[in-house]
């Protein structure tokens, strides 16, 4: 894996693909995106809201829909990442021991799910666990790590090339400096060396993440020692 880039606001929008304004994922999309040198897409994925609330089982139409976009990516022999991502927040707003069992349930159901559909597919399929999960102390991070356990262990059971699948979990709130602090321990695997564990870094967020001028900052167009702009600080 080398440079990647990811299909946001597309297979995560929860009322469908191009729900957020963006244009169906297509071949053509995927081949522009490894000519211009990444060797890597990350499909950010909403299952939540393509499931049955009554017994959680995934639309097959949507499992085959990824797959496709899957096979976008393996067509340019590229590496693809799928997880969990905001799906309305069932998750991520949900690191708390009152939904534990709750959100567990989901996590459980939906992995294996995922897990045995693609299991076949080769070490060039990576799953991610979540995204963004929201944690701020050390209680919510003994919760996230029970998330993130049910994750590894629908996998791994799942059989296939998942017994020796690189799997990615995240750190509390993807944020490196709370991650530092609080990401003390791991959960378990089966299998050495191939955990790995996500951060988001936004610093500083002028750069990254503002899209015009506010009261408190500007937006800087440029970022680094060498690259300020004569308008940044």
């Amino acid at each position: 894996m080398t440079f990647g880039w990811n299909i946001g606001n597309s297979l995560e929008v929860p009322g469908g693909e191009t729900g957020w304004g963006n244009p169906v994922v297509s071949q053509i999309l995927i081949d522009s995106v490894k000519n211009a040198g990444f060797n890597t897409v990350r499909i950010p994925c909403s299952w939540d809201s393509h499931a049955n609330q009554t017994n959680l089982e995934i639309d097959q139409n949507w499992l085959a829909r990824v797959n496709e976009v899957i096979d976008y990516c393996y067509n340019n022999q590229m590496y693809v990442i799928i997880n969990v991502h905001w799906d309305g927040g069932w998750l991520e707003n949900n690191v708390t021991a009152a939904m534990q069992d709750a959100v567990n349930k989901k996590q459980q159901a939906y992995w294996t799910q995922i897990a045995n559909y693609f299991k076949d597919y080769d070490e060039h399929l990576l799953f991610a666990s979540a995204n963004e999960p929201k944690v701020d102390n050390a209680t919510q991070m003994s919760v996230l790590l029970s998330y993130h356990q049910t994750f590894i262990d629908a996998v791994r059971a799942s059989g296939g090339n998942n017994s020796s699948r690189v799997l990615v979990i995240q750190g509390p709130s993807t944020d490196i400096d709370k991650t530092n602090k609080l990401m003390t321990t791991l959960p378990s695997d089966s299998l050495e060396d191939h955990l790995m564990v996500e951060i988001h870094y936004y610093t500083p967020w002028n750069f990254c993440g503002l899209e015009k001028d506010e009261s408190w900052g500007k937006m800087f167009y440029f970022w680094g020692k060498d690259f300020h702009s004569t308008n940044n600080t």
